[in-house]
Protein backbone atom coordinates (compact mmCIF):
# COMPACT_ATOMS: atom_id res chain seq x y z
CA UNK A 1 0.00 0.00 0.00
CA UNK A 2 2.93 2.07 0.60
CA UNK A 3 4.33 2.06 -3.20
CA UNK A 4 0.41 2.83 -4.35
CA UNK A 5 0.82 5.53 -2.26
CA UNK A 6 3.90 6.74 -3.62
CA UNK A 7 2.71 6.13 -7.31
CA UNK A 8 -0.05 8.44 -6.79
CA UNK A 9 2.08 11.20 -5.12
CA UNK A 10 4.71 10.95 -8.07
CA UNK A 11 1.75 12.29 -10.04
CA UNK A 12 1.13 15.05 -8.13
CA UNK A 13 -2.59 14.79 -7.34
CA UNK A 14 -3.28 18.25 -6.54
CA UNK A 15 -1.92 19.66 -9.81
CA UNK A 16 -4.10 16.91 -11.24
CA UNK A 17 -6.79 18.09 -9.97
CA UNK A 18 -5.98 21.58 -10.48
CA UNK A 19 -5.58 21.04 -13.95
CA UNK A 20 -8.91 18.92 -14.42
CA UNK A 21 -10.95 21.86 -12.35
CA UNK A 22 -9.88 24.20 -14.59
CA UNK A 23 -11.56 22.24 -17.55
CA UNK A 24 -14.28 22.22 -15.40
CA UNK A 25 -14.53 25.61 -15.04
CA UNK A 26 -13.44 26.44 -18.52
CA UNK A 27 -16.30 24.42 -19.64
CA UNK A 28 -18.72 26.47 -17.69
CA UNK A 29 -17.85 29.78 -18.91
CA UNK A 30 -17.88 28.45 -22.65
CA UNK A 31 -21.36 27.30 -21.94
CA UNK A 32 -20.40 23.54 -22.94
CA UNK A 33 -20.93 21.98 -19.31
CA UNK A 34 -24.07 20.54 -20.79
CA UNK A 35 -21.98 18.37 -23.31
CA UNK A 36 -21.16 16.03 -20.64
CA UNK A 37 -19.26 13.61 -22.70
CA UNK A 38 -16.91 15.87 -24.36
CA UNK A 39 -16.55 17.81 -20.72
CA UNK A 40 -15.38 14.08 -19.77
CA UNK A 41 -13.29 13.44 -22.30
CA UNK A 42 -11.34 16.46 -21.90
CA UNK A 43 -11.45 16.47 -18.30
CA UNK A 44 -9.62 12.46 -18.88
CA UNK A 45 -7.28 13.91 -21.40
CA UNK A 46 -5.66 17.20 -18.90
CA UNK A 47 -5.60 14.84 -16.45
CA UNK A 48 -3.82 12.04 -17.81
CA UNK A 49 -1.57 15.14 -19.84
CA UNK A 50 -1.02 16.02 -16.21
CA UNK A 51 -0.07 13.41 -14.61
CA UNK A 52 2.34 12.28 -17.32
CA UNK A 53 4.22 15.56 -17.61
CA UNK A 54 4.53 15.24 -13.54
CA UNK A 55 6.20 12.09 -13.92
CA UNK A 56 8.24 12.97 -16.66
CA UNK A 57 9.84 16.15 -14.94
CA UNK A 58 10.42 14.25 -12.09
CA UNK A 59 12.70 11.95 -14.00
CA UNK A 60 14.14 14.94 -15.71
CA UNK A 61 14.90 16.33 -12.74
CA UNK A 62 16.11 13.45 -10.53
CA UNK A 63 19.77 15.04 -10.31
CA UNK A 64 18.39 18.17 -8.45
CA UNK A 65 15.48 16.96 -6.43
CA UNK A 66 18.58 14.75 -4.70
CA UNK A 67 19.91 17.76 -3.25
CA UNK A 68 16.45 20.28 -3.21
CA UNK A 69 13.63 17.47 -2.93
CA UNK A 70 15.11 14.49 -1.22
CA UNK A 71 11.26 13.15 0.25
CA UNK A 72 9.56 13.15 -3.08
CA UNK A 73 9.37 9.76 -4.67
CA UNK A 74 12.46 9.20 -7.04
CA UNK A 75 14.71 10.45 -4.82
CA UNK A 76 13.54 8.89 -1.57
CA UNK A 77 13.70 5.39 -4.00
CA UNK A 78 10.56 4.57 -3.55
CA UNK A 79 9.70 4.94 -7.24
CA UNK A 80 11.88 3.84 -9.53
CA UNK A 81 12.71 5.96 -12.79
CA UNK A 82 12.22 3.33 -14.89
CA UNK A 83 8.64 3.05 -13.73
CA UNK A 84 8.14 6.92 -13.49
CA UNK A 85 9.20 6.92 -17.38
CA UNK A 86 6.39 4.41 -17.92
CA UNK A 87 4.27 5.65 -15.90
CA UNK A 88 4.50 8.93 -18.05
CA UNK A 89 4.43 7.38 -21.19
CA UNK A 90 1.21 5.19 -20.36
CA UNK A 91 -0.47 8.37 -19.09
CA UNK A 92 0.53 10.17 -22.39
CA UNK A 93 -1.02 7.38 -24.36
CA UNK A 94 -4.13 7.26 -22.65
CA UNK A 95 -4.47 10.68 -23.02
CA UNK A 96 -3.69 10.72 -26.55
CA UNK A 97 -6.00 7.77 -27.41
CA UNK A 98 -8.85 9.57 -25.17
CA UNK A 99 -8.24 13.22 -27.19
CA UNK A 100 -8.21 10.91 -30.58
CA UNK A 101 -12.46 11.24 -29.58
CA UNK A 102 -12.47 14.67 -29.57
CA UNK A 103 -13.15 17.07 -32.24
CA UNK A 104 -10.12 17.87 -35.18
CA UNK A 105 -9.71 20.98 -33.54
CA UNK A 106 -9.17 19.24 -30.13
CA UNK A 107 -6.55 16.93 -31.52
CA UNK A 108 -4.36 19.22 -32.90
CA UNK A 109 -4.33 21.22 -29.48
CA UNK A 110 -4.29 17.67 -27.18
CA UNK A 111 -2.02 16.05 -29.63
CA UNK A 112 0.42 18.27 -32.04
CA UNK A 113 0.84 21.23 -29.63
CA UNK A 114 -0.16 20.52 -25.80
CA UNK A 115 1.70 17.42 -25.54
CA UNK A 116 4.78 17.65 -26.85
CA UNK A 117 5.37 20.95 -25.37
CA UNK A 118 5.16 19.63 -22.41
CA UNK A 119 7.75 17.40 -23.48
CA UNK A 120 10.07 19.68 -24.81
CA UNK A 121 9.22 22.39 -21.92
CA UNK A 122 10.39 19.56 -19.27
CA UNK A 123 13.48 18.14 -20.92
CA UNK A 124 14.57 21.87 -22.38
CA UNK A 125 13.08 25.18 -21.58
CA UNK A 126 11.94 24.79 -17.86
CA UNK A 127 15.68 25.79 -16.42
CA UNK A 128 15.79 28.75 -19.00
Amino acid sequence: MNTFYYHIKLLRPLNVLTSGLAMIIASAILGTLHETDTVILVLAVVVCYTGAANALNDVVDFKIDLINQPMRPLPSGFVQKRTALFMSFLLFSIGTLLCLELSETAKVIGIVIAMPFMVIYTKFFKGI
